[in-house]
This record gives structure tokens, sequence and C-alpha cells, in this order.
């Protein structure tokens, strides 16, 4: 059940309000005290009492704190955030405890080694939580600078046709996304309810508010607000190339900066990716030396060594600081709006895949040092194939959306032409669609034009209703201009070719920004998939025939951690692993995070990587 969070707040006030008042009794008795050791006590208290009084005052404010709250959208107080992370403390030291106490008879002593992790348990469970509003809000932040260019496009392509300011944030809250349509929507919600009495000061309160992470915006909306005061034409037209021009500018610098700074982390990861496992692998039987007498060479055969904790190490500890180094790495990429998700279809069908394990077990009874690595790809190969027939259509989708985005600018271009030329709205989409042909635009602008044909109601209904010909088009942009378009066109058509020609040129500088933001990440995105495909697999299976060659070699002399088989297994899997840690990190770089992307991106990599590996690891062996 919630806690009130008005008792709360009262029950910190009421602390905050004590610990005053004790200051202020200390501070009024200190002149009373004569000097000497009684004076610098009652000096000292009064130090204590004001700290203690600052660390209550900030504890009731926690301006940071209730800022992350609200931008986070999370309906909590700061000080239930903070009974939830000392209860997520006690919960993990419990926890860690007991995990502690019932290893030691297992593991013989080794969890000892553990004993600095158990302790940090509590405080890391308790940091985790206090800071996750503001690792949402960080988010959030993020978001805002991806949809800042296309919100600021769309107070532009508004109030280019109508000069109105409260009409340009509707338009842009309603066909942006994220928290800076949200914000834009409470910029409207002010006005209404009177909490701010004209939408010129909503509006710049909006800019004041999120100028502390996004400059940009800040200034772009400073001067689209004083265009819309001055109330001309030209310095209107001026005003908002201005505007997109910051906010272009802003999201080109900072993406370039964000580029020049992946050199390092993509350093670290390709380091545990490929460099660490092969050393492992390398020096494995040479660290199985240290136990080595003189008199061992002649003796007897050593007696087996334990894996397990190796194991833990190479598929455990290794792949969960790739994917925790590559998701801290690619998490603050400060990209554009991806297009839509599409949706894929469900793994359900592909259950019977589900019985591949047992490939895995059958090849482990089989005498062949390449059994169990073939074995494990009998579980991989039907994976890759169950998540290519998943996501093969909703890729498909997002390509032809991606092509109708690409081609869109040209189609409005002539659009405009048309409707400037004084030609009605039907037979200036049937001439772009006849003129386009049949690509992804326009197939879209002859679909238009038959729905106009065809009738049935107003254009708003026959284009954008229930039923409407633009129903399923999944590219917001485009239907945002195109409702634009549609509107001005029912009143005046020359203007709304004019508007039209002014949209184009808005989408194509738009476009452009994308470009040169995605053409500074494409060197770092092309390095790691050449990384995941081919060289990691590549070293990894030299590594594992090099650790056959060095373990027949010592097999006589030392006890070695695993058989050659049981390492050319662990590395297989780590190699999966860290795969799918390159490819977490390489998609959130290139398209946001979108898990259709990065499905289909593992269904290609995994099987040609994984089949590089095994070759490789078969051609080095007959080599060595």
């Amino acid at each position: 059940m919630r806690a009130d969070p008005d008792a709360a707040s009262e029950k910190a006030e009421t602390r905050l309000r004590q610990i005053a008042a004790k200051l202020e009794e200390a501070r009024d008795a200190l002149p009373a005290v004569a000097a000497g050791r009684v004076l610098r006590r009652q000096a000292a208290r009064v130090t204590r009492l004001e700290r203690r009084a600052e660390a209550a005052r900030k504890a009731l404010e926690s301006p940071s704190l209730r800022a992350a709250l609200d931008l986070a959208g999370l309906a909590v107080t700061p000080h239930e955030i903070r009974a939830l992370a000392s209860l997520a403390a006690v919960v993990a030291a419990a926890v860690a405890l007991g995990v502690f106490l019932g290893s030691i008879p297992l593991l013989r002593g080794v969890p000892f080694v553990a004993v600095p992790a158990i302790a940090a348990a509590p405080l890391l469970a308790y940091a985790v939580v206090l800071g996750h509003p503001e690792t949402v809000a960080k988010r959030a932040r993020l978001a805002s600078l991806a949809r800042s260019p296309e919100a600021v496009n769309y107070l532009a392509m508004s109030l280019s046709v109508r000069p109105s300011l409260e009409r340009a944030v509707a338009f842009a809250a309603e066909h942006s996304e994220g928290p800076i349509a949200a914000r834009m929507r409470r910029v409207l919600w002010d006005v209404h309810m009177r909490s701010r009495t004209r939408i010129e000061d909503a509006f710049t309160a909006l800019a004041d508010e999120w100028g502390a992470w996004n400059g940009e915006l800040k200034r772009a909306l400073y001067v689209i607000a004083h265009a819309v005061r001055e109330g001309s034409r030209d310095g209107m037209d001026r005003a908002l190339d201005r505007a997109r021009s910051i906010v272009y500018d802003g999201a080109r610098r900072r993406l370039q900066d964000y580029a020049a700074g992946l050199r390092g982390p993509t350093t670290a990861l390709f380091a545990l990716g490929v460099l660490l496992p092969l050393i492992l692998g390398s020096m494995l039987p040479l660290l199985s030396l240290g136990g080595m007498s003189p008199t061992s060479i002649a003796v007897a055969t050593p007696p087996p060594g334990d894996p397990i904790l190796w194991i833990l190490l190479l598929d455990v500890a290794f792949p969960a600081v790739t994917f925790a180094l590559a998701h801290h790495v690619s998490s603050g990429r400060p990209g554009l709006a991806a297009p839509p998700t599409p949706r894929r279809r469900s793994l359900r069908p592909f259950a019977p895949f589900a019985v591949a394990p047992v490939a895995v077990i059958a090849a482990l009874s089989v005498p062949h040092p390449l059994a169990p690595v073939l074995g494990l790809g009998g579980i991989l190969l039907p994976l890759a194939v169950a998540l290519h027939a998943a996501t093969r259509e909703a890729q498909r989708e997002r390509k032809r959306t991606e092509e109708l985005e690409r081609e869109f600018p040209d189609a409005l271009f002539q659009l405009g032409s048309r409707l400037g030329e004084g030609r009605g709205l039907e037979d200036a989409f049937l001439f772009v669609g006849d003129g386009l042909g049949r690509t992804a635009a326009g197939e879209v602008f002859a679909r238009i034009a038959r729905s106009l044909r065809l009738g049935g109601g107003t254009v708003e209904e026959v284009l954008f209703g229930p039923r409407g010909a633009l129903r399923d088009l999944p590219s917001r942009t485009v239907r945002a201009t195109l409702k634009m378009v549609v509107d001005v066109a029912a009143k005046d058509p020359e203007t709304a070719g004019r508007a039209t020609l002014e949209m184009s040129g808005h989408l194509r500088d738009l476009q452009g920004v994308e470009r040169d933001l995605r053409a500074e990440l494409r060197p770092t995105i092309d390095a790691m998939r050449a990384t995941a495909t081919f060289f990691a697999p590549i070293v990894l299976g030299v590594s594992g025939a090099l650790y056959g060659l060095l373990s027949e070699a010592f097999a006589t002399i030392a006890s070695l951690p695993m058989p050659p088989s049981t390492f050319h297994l662990a590395v297989a899997v780590y190699l999966a692993l860290a795969t799918g840690g390159i490819l977490h990190f390489t998609t959130r770089l290139e398209s946001g995070g979108d898990p259709v992307a990065f499905q289909a991106g593992l269904a290609r990599t995994l099987p040609v990587g994984y089949g590089v590996y095994v070759v490789t690891l078969a051609l080095a062996q007959l080599a060595l």
C-alpha cells in the first residue's frame, strides 16, 4: 500500500523544525558561555546542528531529485524513494549473507574471496534504487535531444502556414513523441487552466525549463517566440530558418563529439570481446604449471583440474562486463528520432526448436573434440532461423517506411509545384503519383488520389479517418505533413503550394542532418560488426586450437583446468554471448535500440560468426 506523501512531507518538516529549534537555542546560548574548553564544545555543537539542519533541508526540498521525478513521470516523493532504497539495501544484505553462508560448504572456502562484494551489495542496491529516477530522467533528456529537431520542424511548418503560436504548439504536440511532446501538451493545458495567462509565457517557460540540458532548443524556442511577438511575415520566415539552423547545428555538433569519444570504449569492447579470452586460453596451461614440482615430471599423471571457476569467468563474468559496458556507452547516444518500430511475428510457432539442446547432450557423448561445439551449433542455427522468420516481414516494413521518408521531400516539392499552378488537390496528387511511378512515395500518392476520387466524406475523413487511405501509414512525418497540406489546400491552393514547397525544403534539411549524424557513427558500427562476424571468431578459434596444443604438451606434468573439448565449448558459448553484446551496442548506436533490428542482426551475424569459429578451430587444429 502506497504511503501518504503528505504525511511523509509533514514528518520531514517536523524533523527540520526540531533541528532548527535546537540550533537557535544553541546559538542563543553561545555568547553566555565562558571562554575556554566549554566555549569550543558549544561552538562544535552549533556546527553539528547547522550541518544536520542543512541535511534535513536538502532531504525535504531535494530539488534535483524532485526535478528528476517530474521529468521521469514517476508519481512518488523523494522521501518514498529514499525509504524504498533503504528497504532494498536491507533485502540485498540479507540475500547476500544467505548466499555467502550457504555456499561455504559447497566451494570449500572460496566464498571468502567474495566478502568485499557481499559487503558492497547493500550500498549497490541503495545507490541503484536512489539513482533510478535520475537514470529515467537522463533517458528522457536524451529523448528530448533526439526529438528537438523534429519538434522545431513541426513548429516551423505550422507557423509558416498560420502565424499562431498556440496552433503551432498543438500541431507539434500532436505529431511528435516523447517528453517534449508531453511538455508541449502541458503548455497548452497551463494556458487553458489559467496557470499562465498567455501562450507566450508558457512557451518561454518551457524554453527556460529545458535550457539547462538543451541550450539549442532554448535558443530556438526564444527565437520563435520573439518572431511571433513581432508578427512580421518576413521576420517570421527568417526566424524560423534561424531556429531550425540552431537545433540542426546543435544536433550535428553533439553527435560529432559523441562519435569522437567512442574510440576508447570501442577499444575496451574489443579487448573484452577478443583479447581477454585469447590471453586466457593461451595462459591456462601455463598457469597450471604453478603447482608442478620437479619430481612430478616422472611420477604419475596429475589429477584433473576444476573447470567451474574458469567457465564462470569466461561465460558469466566477461559477457556481463561486455554487455554492461556496451549498454553504458550506447545509452549516451544523442541521435535523432528513429522510424517507428514495426511489429514482429511471435516466436511461439518456433517452439519445436526448444528440443535443440538434445543435440548438445548427444554431442557430449561423442569422443570427437569438435562434437560439443557442433552440438551447440544445433541450438544456435535453429534460433537464428526462428529470429529471421519472426523479423523478416517487420524488417521489410521498416525498409519501406525508410524509403518512403527518403523520397517524400521530392514528392512534396512536386505536389507544391502542382498546387501552385492552380490545380486541385485530387489532380495534384494524381499527377505526382503518376510521375513517381512504382516507388514507395508514388504508391502512397496514387492511393490518396484514388481515395479522393471515390469520395465518401470530407477530405479529412477520406485520408485520416478510421477507414482512410493513410490509416495504416507508419510514418508520423508523412502523415503530419500531408495533414497540414490538406488543411491549407482546402482554403487556398496557391498558398498551400507555397507552404508545401517550404515544407519540402524543411524536411530535406532534416534528412540531411540525419545523414550527417549517421555518417559520424558508421565507422564505429562497421568495425564492431566486423569484430563480431569475423575477427573475434577467428581469434577465438586460433586460441582454442592453441589450448589443445598446449594441453597435449603439458598433459603429463600439470593439472589442466579442463579438457580441450570443454574449453572449445566454453569459448563457443562466450562467442555467442559476446556477439549479442556487440550487436546490442551497434543496434543502439544505429537505430536507438530497436528490438526488431537487434533480433534481425543477431539472426544474420550469429550463424556466420559461429561458422567462422568452427572452421577456424578445425583448420587451426590441423595446422598446429
